[in-house]
Formats: C-alpha cells, structure tokens, sequence
C-alpha cells in the first residue's frame, strides 16, 4: 500500500499546491493577496514582465512539490520494483 498512497499524495499535493482558478476567483483580480500561482499570474503583463517578483515567484512555486517528490520517491520506486520480480 505505500506506493500506492506516496503516489496518490504526490499527485494530490501537486494538483492542491497548483491550483490557479479557485485562488482567481475567490481573491479577485484586484486582490493584494495572492498565492504562489497567482502571484506569478500578477507579475506577468500583457506587454512586459517583472522578472524581479516572477522569477523568485517560480522558484517559491517548484520547490516544495520538488522536495516532497524526492522524499516519496523512494517509495513510489519500491512498488515497480516488487512487482516485476517473480516468486
């Protein structure tokens, strides 16, 4: 069971930590609160971009699902393992 539930807690954490339409329309356009998605969303224009506020933006965005893959990781790769060896 714990390559399934690593896996299902990999993929929900991702889903949950990248969602961008509920944030969008629950904190509003001309909100001063954003998530780490939307604010991303925010820095960026139509004709220019603020790489000062996107660029740190994108690292605080990649690295926590990053870290919890490398974590669970050893056990999502156990699963595969086990079940290809006969016996």
């Amino acid at each position: 069971m714990r390559p399934i539930v690593a896996t299902v807690v990999i993929l929900n954490a991702l889903s949950v930590w990248n969602d961008f339409a509920g944030p969008q329309v629950i904190l509003g356009p001309g909100s001063d609160i954003y998530t780490v998605t939307t604010g991303v969303y925010a820095a960026v224009g139509a004709y220019s971009a603020d790489y000062t506020k996107v660029f740190p933006t994108l690292l605080l965005a990649v690295i926590p699902i990053l870290v919890l893959f490398v974590v669970l990781q050893r056990h999502v790769m156990s699963g595969p393992a086990a079940g290809s060896v006969k016996g």
